[in-house]
């Protein structure tokens, strides 16, 4: 197992089904029903039928498990579990390191979550750790719907899902270990087989849609259109590989987070500088839009944008050769990869050229030396 713990056959499914998930109301998706006794059940938008569990399906436990490794981090010293928790940890896409306090001859505390929408919540915890949601008013427990090993990410071994429709709950956790990370994400954001899988009687666990074959076809790149550099293709003996930094941004475009700007030619800019971000860029005018760019890094950067779009980038009105431009395969909404060496705080500008009657793009914008250290001809993996 590789160093994210995926699997080639899984991310075929998610390559497959990353990019044409509608973002429906997540209201009409999950929905969370009152019982007695102060206890919340869990209400979930599949039904996995008599004598079937429901788990979080891999998609979802990959793109935690990213964010484990790569971030953004957040530090949160958290205090006994006594009281109202006073640390929050809301912040979607980030991954929490808590430093419980002792407790007896183990640790504990408890923290503040504010659910943004009512749904689905996945909690990701890097240790067996026992992790309590009850909500701030009322005390009521939740009761999960699904609790399992993650299998395929040794950064998160455990993960714990609950329906979620309050304003604001108290995470009660105690462990062995004071450090831990915690990484919750909504389920209910996108295409639900992304996010649930069921397994019935005992049966091989199943995916919410078809798994495909497990073959990695669609990875292999293609040589710089306007150089004629090879871009670095895997080794043709690999049975399986992955395109760390496609598969890292596609699960953007998919989950997010979001973020709509709009492209102009005015001399103050909207930027897309937040990182791991799946923006939408419109034009304000007929084939012309242009956005600022500033890297905090200095290294290998590349733009994912959409179909019918070109992109030049200039540095003080002067033109930034592209070191590769490739078409991207497999994950609808990115078409076309444009990768530049960039210096840390320069500022750049984004000049799209879209085609006539493309009124906007997708952008995602990634550093591939974070995800990648050998460079963009260096971002393919083995996987099992």
């Amino acid at each position: 197992m590789n160093r994210l713990g995926m699997r080639c056959g899984r991310l075929f499914f998610l390559w497959c089904f990353l990019g044409s998930a509608a973002c429906s109301d997540p209201a009409e998706q999950a929905e969370i029903a009152d019982e007695d006794a102060g206890t919340i059940e869990s209400v979930v938008p599949i039904d996995a039928g008599s004598g079937c569990a429901i788990y979080v399906a891999d998609p979802l436990i990959e793109h935690s498990c990213f964010h484990a490794q790569m971030g953004p981090f957040r530090d949160r010293e958290v205090p006994s579990a006594k009281g109202v928790p006073i640390v929050e940890v809301s912040r979607a896409h980030t991954a929490f390191n808590l430093k419980l306090a002792p407790d007896g001859e183990r640790y504990g505390g408890s923290v503040r979550y504010d659910v943004r929408l009512p749904g689905a919540y996945a909690f990701f915890v890097s240790t067996q750790a026992v992790l309590s949601v009850v909500e701030s008013e009322g005390g009521g427990e939740v009761t999960a719907f699904s609790a399992h090993d993650t299998e395929i990410c040794s950064l998160l071994p455990r993960v714990q899902a609950f329906s979620l429709d309050g304003t604001s709950y108290t995470l009660r956790i105690e462990s062995d270990r004071p450090d831990i990370v915690l990484v919750i994400e909504y389920m209910d954001e996108g295409a639900l087989e992304n996010s649930y899988r069921t397994q019935c009687d005992g049966s091989q666990a199943v995916d919410g849609g078809d798994g495909g074959s497990g073959d990695a076809g669609g990875t292999a790149v293609s040589t710089d259109a306007a150089t004629g550099v090879d871009a670095g293709e895997p080794d043709s003996d690999m049975a399986c590989v992955v395109d760390l930094v496609l598969e890292h941004s596609c699960l953007h475009v998919q989950h997010g987070p979001f973020a709509t700007v709009s492209g102009s030619e005015q001399a103050a800019l909207a930027n897309v500088n937040m990182v791991h971000t799946a923006f939408t860029v419109t034009f304000a005018n007929p084939g012309a839009g242009k956005v600022g760019y500033r890297p905090n890094q200095t290294g290998q950067y590349v733009f994912y944008v959409g179909s019918g779009v070109q992109l030049v980038l200039t540095q003080d009105a002067v033109t930034i050769p592209p070191l590769f431009v490739e078409p991207v395969p497999g994950c609808d909404g990115l078409a076309r990869a444009f990768v530049f060496d960039l210096k840390a705080m320069g500022k750049y500008i984004l000049d799209f050229a879209p085609e006539t009657g493309v009124p906007m793009t997708s952008l995602v914008v990634e550093n591939v030396t974070a995800l990648a250290p050998g460079g963009w001809s260096e971002r393919w993996e083995t996987c099992e």
